[in-house]
């Protein structure tokens, strides 16, 4: 039978278009399978880099430089890593890799504190601790002396039924967070020999990647910080003074010099280190994980303050190293009515404590000073208690006897 010439083009018609339909499922078909396989191959990727992480962290990589490793027993698995101080923290860069694809990440890590820990660290026995005012110390006390005594400051007499709600503990049965060797001494740098005038800083942005090297501006004369974007693996240093306004935005940066004055109303992530002093002003915010410290370098008397108002979620620290004795003893290290520190005070000598600590403070010895007198040993208005710090803290890195643990996702 012979068909008409329209039916045979609609057959032709009908025929191409079957055949189309099919090579385009065909390729939609391909191209799922080349999809999957890629999101395959980066999700296995990424579960390699998260294993990697996991494995070294926990083998507490203080010291160590860089790792490779297989896994899974697979020749296609693997994992490397390489990690650097940044401050008192870790940068860990990490790469996973599945075959040909890489996933590559960066993270800060820090140290996890003691399982079992107290509200206060004293190891100066020269003294019995006197409280006085409306101070609360809840947790342990693990001290050289145990005859704490109830007393008054400027007629202000102590307000609480208990002096410690915790237990006083013999100083020799917790191993004390302070120690030996000043944690500043590995990432101090060599401050430039200070030069006269300042150095304003302003109108920059910068976003520098872990990965490569560091932001560094540097200056042997003062520098005034304002109005920039700084964030990322950058450092600031200065021979002399440096000042950070209010109106600077800085994000994991190092800070170093002699004096350092923080502005009010400044608020960023920074790591700040200074020699001579450290003025933290009002209604301060330095978010987590910041680190303000001394790190004492001549017999002159240093002086760090951190103002009413301001909020350190980290750590601050002061270690005098060997000028620690008189005449070296008029250090001041003072955290003010209305400050409040999530996290760890570490002070060798002279803390006056009037503001409040959710964490751990461990020190010498307190020195409380008022525009009438000097207080050896006496706690005034202070408040300290751990509970209050999220247990997910992680403070800086001074040993190699315990776990690291994830601070931030860079």
């Amino acid at each position: 039978m012979k068909l008409p010439g329209s039916a045979l083009a609609y057959t032709m018609v009908l025929t191409m278009v079957i055949g189309a339909l099919l090579g385009s499922l065909l390729a939609i078909n391909q191209h799922y399978r080349k999809l999957f396989h890629s999101q395959y191959a980066e999700d296995r990727a990424r579960d390699n880099l998260r294993s990697g992480m996991n494995m070294i962290l926990s083998m507490s990589p203080v010291t160590k430089q860089s790792f490779a490793m297989s896994l899974f027993e697979s020749p296609l698995d693997s994992f490397y890593a390489r990690t650097e101080p940044w401050g008192l923290f870790r940068l860990v860069l990490g790469k996973g890799v599945f075959a040909n694809t890489i996933e590559t990440r960066a993270c800060l890590a820090g140290q996890t504190l003691p399982a079992t820990t107290a509200a206060l660290f004293l190891s100066g026995e020269k003294q019995p601790l006197t409280l006085a005012g409306d101070t609360h110390i809840t947790g342990d006390v693990v001290s050289k002396r145990s005859d704490f005594i109830a007393g008054k400051v400027e007629g202000f007499r102590y307000s609480g039924n208990r002096l410690v709600e915790g237990r006083i503990l013999p100083f020799a049965s917790y191993p004390s967070p302070i120690k030996n060797e000043c944690p500043l001494n590995p990432v101090f740098p060599t401050l430039p020999r200070p030069a006269a005038g300042m150095a304003v800083v302003a109108n920059l942005r910068a976003v520098q990647t872990w990965e490569g090297d560091n932001l560094e501006i540097a200056e042997s004369k003062s520098v005034y910080i304002d109005s920039i974007y700084l964030s990322g693996k950058c450092k600031i240093i200065s021979g002399n003074e440096l000042i950070i306004s209010r109106r600077a935005s800085l994000n994991h940066c190092l800070l170093f010099a002699r004096k350092i004055i923080i502005e009010d109303g400044f608020s960023g992530r920074i790591q700040a280190f200074a020699t001579d002093s450290l003025i933290v002003g009002k209604n301060v915010h330095l978010e987590y994980p910041s680190v303000i410290g001394i790190k004492k370098s001549t017999t002159q008397p240093v002086f760090l303050r951190l103002d009413a108002g301001s909020v350190l979620e980290g750590e601050l620290i002061f270690d005098g190293g060997k000028l620690t004795q008189p005449p070296f003893s008029r250090d001041h290290i003072l955290i003010c009515q209305g400050a409040i520190i999530y996290g760890c005070v570490k002070t060798s000598h002279n803390l006056d404590l009037r503001g409040k600590v959710n964490g751990i403070v461990a020190t010498g010895n307190f020195l409380l000073n008022t525009p009438g007198t000097v207080y050896e040993n006496y706690l005034f208005g202070a408040e300290i208690n751990p509970a209050e710090l999220s247990p997910e803290f992680a403070g800086i890195i001074t040993d190699s006897t315990r776990w690291l643990q994830i601070i931030e996702w860079l």
